[in-house]
């Protein structure tokens, strides 16, 4: 904002030196006709003065000559001051603002002084910045000057339009942000560190611990967490159920397993019984057939 109002500012002085400077130019064509022989120079000089009286700016602003010998050339505001010596008129604050205005002029040619002045058809005097400019031909001091406080109402005006604008645009924010943080909840079903809380939790392996959220919350992240939770649970409960079923038929097949290799044992000692019976009735008849031969032989 500081900045702003010095750029105002800035601009506003750059306007009324311009402007002076159009005056001066004024001046300088009725100076020219004088050297020209077209007019004497008091005549050019009532005819400039005349011309500078009825200049105007803004509506209400206005230029000023006075001379370095410090009189009122003219003044079309304060009439009353011409032709009259200056070199005593001041300012509230003390300042002798036209012995000022001749001081600049004669030691820079032009330049700006800020004083107190009141405004037309006012007696109270306000802040204000004049441009002053010499013509040098006739001794003239050309100057114009602007109200500060048409500047600070101005500053000031535009300081609660910027205000209210972001005021305005700090509300909007404000309310986009509860909205947005009302929507994130309602998504979340809760507080998105609680929401954080529980998915450390069950990634832990917690899945006994339930999910609180309402019960009638169907489609938040913390249902759809709690619905997780849930089926993560059923289906290691399924698992677990699956698991032990296993083992059982595993005993089972275990022990069939054993009893067959118990039966297959006994049937093998039991052709074992049976081989070594038949090899005794073999030899049994091998002895017979011996005897045998043996008798035949007597």
């Amino acid at each position: 904002l500081v900045d702003g109002k010095q750029r105002m500012m800035e601009d506003r002085q750059n306007k009324v030196r311009n402007l002076v400077e159009v005056a001066q130019l004024t001046v300088a064509h009725f100076e020219a006709q004088s050297k020209a022989g077209k007019i004497s120079e008091d005549q050019a000089k009532q005819l400039a003065a005349d011309a500078i009286r009825d200049m105007r700016y803004d509506n209400v602003e206005y230029f000023w000559i006075n001379d370095l010998n410090d009189l009122m050339v003219m003044h079309p505001i304060r009439k009353d001051l011409e032709g009259k010596k200056l070199d005593q008129i001041k300012d509230k604050n003390g300042k002798l603002l036209f012995l000022e205005f001749n001081s600049v002029v004669k030691n820079k040619g032009a330049g700006f002084v800020d004083y107190l002045w009141p405004k037309p058809g006012a007696e109270e005097g306000v802040p204000k910045i004049s441009y002053v400019m010499g013509f040098e031909p006739w001794g003239w001091v050309i100057g114009s000057g602007i109200y500060i406080d048409d500047v600070d109402a101005k500053f000031r005006a535009d300081a609660l339009k910027l205000l209210l604008w972001g005021l305005g645009i700090g509300g909007f924010i404000a309310v986009s942000l509860l909205l947005l943080s009302r929507n994130i909840i309602r998504t979340l079903g809760g507080d998105p560190s609680v929401a954080s809380a529980i998915t450390r939790r069950i990634a832990g392996g917690d899945l006994a611990t339930p999910v609180e959220c309402a019960a009638d919350d169907q489609d938040s992240l913390l249902a759809n967490i709690r619905t997780m939770q849930e089926t993560l649970r059923n289906i290691i409960a399924t698992i677990v159920n699956n698991a032990e079923q296993v083992a059982s038929a595993a005993g089972q097949l275990l022990h069939a397993s054993e009893e067959v290799s118990q039966r297959a044992s006994q049937q093998s000692d039991a052709a074992s019984s049976m081989a070594a019976s038949v090899e005794e009735m073999a030899v049994s008849i091998d002895q017979v057939k011996e005897n045998a031969t043996e008798a035949h032989g007597i």
